[in-house]
């Protein structure tokens, strides 16, 4: 796996969006709206699409987005306090 945190050996790439990935999006989307996390509200569909692709590829989450904190299912990588 390619070193995340970015650098001269960082890789980067494109993920393609197949069927896994929309029921991802989907299961997400329910999961957020049982616990209250703010991912599912529509505002926030872009972030959505971006968590469940990770969660899809089981890929960590690098972002330091604040709306990410406590998203069932992403492993986060940020430098937020908390």
């Amino acid at each position: 796996m390619a070193d995340v945190r970015g650098g001269a050996g960082a890789v980067t790439g494109t993920v393609l969006v197949d069927i896994d990935t929309i029921e991802a999006v989907a299961n997400l989307r329910n999961q957020c709206r049982m616990i209250g996390h703010p991912l599912h509200q529509g505002n926030h569909n872009a972030d959505l699409w971006i968590a469940a692709t990770a969660i899809r590829w089981s890929i960590p989450l690098v972002a330091h987005d604040a709306v990410f904190t406590g998203c069932p299912g992403v492993q986060l990588l940020t430098e937020l306090a908390g």
